[in-house]
This record gives C-alpha cells, sequence and structure tokens, in this order.
C-alpha cells in the first residue's frame, strides 16, 4: 500500500508502483549495486622488439634483469614488484577518483577490466642464460580485473519530483553503509551520498 506524508509531501511508493513509475524521466535508473570483491592480476608485459610488441615469456621469465649494468634479479621476481608496489595502487586510485566513467552500468561491473599500461625504463635489459643481452626498456604491461558485486535493495520515493532512493548493505566486517541518491529530472543532477557506521563493539 503506497503511504503518503502530507507533512513533508512525500510520497512513498511500494515495489510494485515503483516498476510502474516512468523512471526514463530520470537521468538514471533505480539500481544500486556494491562491489564486495575485487582482484588484478598481471597477465602478461610485453617487451618492444622492432616495430611490435612480444611477451618476455620467450625470454624465459628466469632470465636476470640488467638495470644500468647491474643485475637486480629475475625478470619474472622485478616485473611482479612493479605492478604489486606500483601498477596496483595506482590501478585502485584511479578507480576510486573516476569510478563514475569507469563503470557507468551494473553491466559494466560485471565485465573483465582490460588493462594496457605503458612505460620506458631506459638502460634495461634481459640477460639470457646464454650471455646475451636483450634491450627491454620499452615495456607494456597487461592487466586484467575481476569483481564480485551485491544488488543492494532500495527504497524509492518522489518529493517534489525528485527520486529519492535509499538502501542499506551490510559489510563483510560488520559495518552498515547507507546510501542516498536524488535526482531530478528538470536539471538530470544526480546527488548521492553515502556513510558507514562500524560496529560498536569494533
Amino acid at each position: 500500500m503506497k503511504q503518503y506524508t502530507s507533512a513533508n509531501d512525500i510520497d512513498t511508493l511500494t515495489l510494485e508502483e515503483a516498476i510502474d513509475t516512468d523512471w526514463d524521466k530520470y537521468p538514471i535508473k533505480p539500481g544500486l549495486v556494491v562491489i564486495t570483491g575485487e582482484n588484478f592480476r598481471l597477465h602478461d608485459v610485453l617487451y618492444k622488439k622492432g616495430n611490435a610488441y612480444t611477451s618476455l615469456r620467450e625470454l624465459d621469465l628466469r632470465s636476470t634483469l640488467v638495470f644500468e649494468g647491474e643485475e637486480c634479479g629475475s625478470i619474472k621476481d622485478n616485473f611482479e614488484y612493479f605492478f604489486l608496489n606500483h601498477l596496483l595502487p595506482f590501478i585502485q586510485t584511479k578507480k576510486r577518483t573516476e569510478i563514475m566513467k569507469l563503470f557507468k552500468t551494473k553491466a559494466d561491473l560485471n565485465k573483465e577490466v582490460y588493462i594496457e599500461s605503458d612505460h620506458t625504463f631506459p638502460g634495461t635489459y634481459a640477460r639470457l642464460s646464454t650471455g646475451e643481452e636483450i634491450d627491454i626498456s620499452v615495456l607494456k604491461f597487461i592487466i586484467f580485473g575481476t569483481r564480485s558485486t551485491k544488488e543492494v535493495e532500495q527504497k524509492h520515493c518522489k518529493f517534489n519530483e525528485l527520486m529519492i532512493s535509499t538502501g542499506e548493505h551490510l559489510d563483510s566486517d560488520g559495518s552498515k553503509i547507507k546510501f542516498n541518491i536524488v535526482q531530478d529530472p528538470e536539471s538530470k543532477q544526480i546527488h548521492g551520498r553515502w556513510n558507514r557506521t562500524k560496529p560498536k563493539n569494533a
């Protein structure tokens, strides 16, 4: 049953009425998804060989990396370290600051992420077991990312033709995240806010 609060002029909709409402006039359709898990992995590292890129695997990942004349361990260990300590933090920061550009729909969240990251390390060579040194100063890192998501049940209401959507999500650490989204069909503006409440015994 629809509930009406005359004091605040708020019209609260049931799920059935929310489905029947003409949501097309609002910038986005009601829907809220949280990312519950995420994983990025280094799929491959390519080095520039002539005018094309070739996988470092053809050189044997156990080959020694030489930087400015000094041996620095294996290719595998060095580039896994670079991925974990430099590329991964950069990806996480970029995702947080540009999440609305990267993930515009629920379908985007469920897609596998493909990232190419180009880097130049002057004076870097791979020293093979034969003693031959191969220039690997121009590299392309290939990264794949996957995530798990959970849809948050929402309540929808209208206030002066604004659509107000609210929802709650209980996180894995026991904290509760509350979401509020307001949409204006006239200006096409969307305002969102969320806050996390930690459990009292935390």
